[in-house]
């Protein structure tokens, strides 16, 4: 299910192919089967809190730090359990909030939405949670789900988008199902690769998501050989993308594949790997692709020149384990993911920390606090780190989609310290704060940078909450940011943002 692009010499996805997604879905819509879409996507910051409270009490086995997650995974876990099984009111709540959402992703016939949205001066730094990117959007959209087959299609208008694409086709898939414990896909939905709340280095959603094609692990039972069962569970992605033509290198493509596991039920962790290779005029062969893999692709190494160099890759790890000393509801969790390769490993690294801590709160609430730190110039834990780096390319021009960042949302050279607070309150619904002190473009060089060409100091402070009524899902919020240009004679500029945007199922 991929067409060749004669002219480019390239394996890419084409547009053939969402046509006849589109036709297919038309045929089938009226079978009774059941619906809704296989995985939980990121951006709902409250089913996030829900699933970490039963992964770190033992609930779910899942490793949950590569999103979107297999419903069919977490299910496995909680289908046997009961209530009396969760020690406290808050991990009750949690569990009869996503066994409820289990069961709704499994009602039967088609299932027909709508979705909408207002936005006053939308978020630029992205985090996790699932706000407009734009100003105005409205769509509907069409999802159902077989036993071996899965789609949705999704389809929005926008006003005004910085990219000029007014109609989109973003949270689309047509995926075949548990092929011995693998899904195909083809689709173009957003991905978070991390356990960050606020950041994730190298996939985010920060950008639009990339048209791929997509190879996942269903289920992440652990290796029977006697040799490889310490691993645990593990999750295995991996896809194939093709980035937009308006870029350095049009139609370029996007590598990535992810190994996550657990060896502990307190510990996951994940190694992650991209690439940016071939495109109009770059070599695409298989050939070029095995150097990718190998890592045999820096400039003056194993012949490589800037005319054959295979890509740009970024590789790394990342980690988050539960309470490693004394036995308190904290996790810490970190991410470091390498600009460059020495020794086949990642090197000249960007970086993130972060703390987590969780409770109850008055019986029937819940809590999750978190404190985040990322630095995205490269060599970041040097004295002397390296500007105008990290998310840059000499053949590619940069790590970005549509002249977004593909990783974090404060693009490079960077600095971000967050506070934030999920709150989850008696009826499930989550409250999300946000304070966050951001250094954006240090270099201050007007280097290529997708949020700023000056050095900018940002204070950010955002609240927004989801509210359910019947088949109505309501999400709102509002923020002011106080943002100075570090340039003589220019003053801080404090502005507003608000945002509402609604979902409803037919």
């Amino acid at each position: 299910m991929i067409c060749k692009n004669k002219k480019n010499k390239q394996l890419i996805p084409g547009r053939a192919i969402w046509a006849a997604v589109i036709i297919f879905i038309m045929i089938t819509a009226s079978v009774p089967q059941a619906v809704a879409g296989p995985w939980a996507a990121p951006g709902d910051i409250g089913l996030r809190h829900d699933l970490l409270l039963l992964g770190d009490t033992g609930l779910i086995s899942a490793p949950l730090s590569a999103w979107p997650l297999s419903w069919g995974d977490i299910a496995k876990d909680l289908n046997n359990i009961k209530s009396h099984d969760a020690k406290h009111q808050g991990v009750e709540q949690a569990l009869q909030r996503v066994k409820a959402r289990i069961r709704q992703e499994s009602t039967r016939g088609a299932r027909f939405t709508s979705h909408s949205s207002l936005s006053v001066r939308p978020l630029q730094l992205r985090t996790f949670n699932d706000t407009p990117r734009e100003s105005a959007e409205i769509g509907a959209g069409i999802e159902w789900m077989g036993k071996r087959l899965a789609y949705r299609l999704r389809i929005s208008g926008v006003y005004k988008p910085d990219d000029k694409k007014t109609l989109r086709l973003d949270g689309s898939y047509i995926s075949l199902l548990a092929l011995k414990n693998l899904s195909v896909s083809i689709d173009a939905i957003d991905r978070w690769w991390g356990p960050g709340w606020d950041s994730s280095l190298i996939l985010s959603n920060n950008a639009r998501p990339v048209p791929a094609i997509v190879l996942k692990r269903d289920y992440s039972y652990p290796f029977e050989s006697k040799w490889l069962k310490w691993i645990g569970p593990w999750q295995f992605v991996t896809f194939l993308g093709r980035l937009e033509k308006e870029s350095k290198v049009a139609d370029a493509m996007l590598f990535g594949m992810r190994f996550n596991f657990k060896p502990l039920s307190s510990l996951e962790i994940g190694l992650s790997r991209t690439a940016q290779w071939g495109g109009k005029g770059r070599p695409s062969d298989l050939k070029t692709f095995s150097k990718l893999l190998m890592g045999k692709d820096n400039i003056g190494s194993s012949g490589v020149t800037s005319k054959n160099e295979p890509g740009n890759q970024l590789a790394g790890y990342d980690i988050r384990w539960v309470s490693p000393l004394f036995n308190l509801p904290y996790a810490l969790y970190s991410q470091f993911i390498g600009e460059d390769e020495a020794g086949w490993l990642p090197s000249r690294h960007i970086g993130m920390y972060g703390l987590e801590a969780w409770g109850d709160w008055r019986s029937s609430r819940s809590w999750r606090l978190r404190l985040e730190y990322s630095d995205t110039a490269a060599a970041f834990l040097e004295s002397a780190p390296i500007f105008n780096y990290a998310y840059n390319h000499s053949t590619y021009g940069g790590y970005r989609y549509y002249k977004r960042s593909i990783g974090s949302s404060i693009d490079n050279d960077g600095q971000t310290l967050s506070l934030g607070a999920v709150i989850v309150d008696k009826k499930g619904r989550p409250w999300n704060i946000l304070a966050r002190w951001a250094t954006l473009n240090r270099d201050n060089s007007g280097s290529r940078n997708s949020v700023t060409d000056q050095k900018k100091n940002i204070l950010d402070l955002e609240i927004d909450n989801t509210l359910y009524f019947g088949k109505n899902t309501i999400s709102w919020g509002a923020g002011i940011q106080n943002a100075k240009v570090e340039q003589s004679g220019n003053d801080a500029v404090t502005s507003g943002r608000l945002f509402v945007q609604l979902v409803h199922e037919f």
